[in-house]
């Protein structure tokens, strides 16, 4: 996974649960942050998808468990070319 990636997903995990950045890291999960719920999640899978120009299915929606699962499907979909 780019640290680059990883870290544009921590900027826009903060923006949309309302949390410092500082707050979010690799391992953070909905456990972990009172403001990740099912809307907030969905809604930073939406922001992911718009700045990044991706689409994600489904499956992969679910299986974003913490910051660092969705950095690691991100970055897969970006090197791959799987876009809109």
């Amino acid at each position: 996974m780019s640290t680059q990636v990883l870290e544009h997903v921590r900027t826009l995990a903060a923006d949309v649960l309302g949390v410092r950045r500082s707050e979010i890291d690799v391992n953070s999960t909905p456990r972990q942050l009172d403001n990740w719920d099912s809307i907030s999640h969905v809604s930073l899978v939406l922001a992911i998808e718009e700045q990044f120009g991706v689409a994600f299915t489904p499956e992969e929606i679910t299986d974003m468990e913490s910051i660092g699962r969705i950095a690691e499907l991100l970055s897969r979909k970006l090197n791959n070319g799987n876009s809109h």
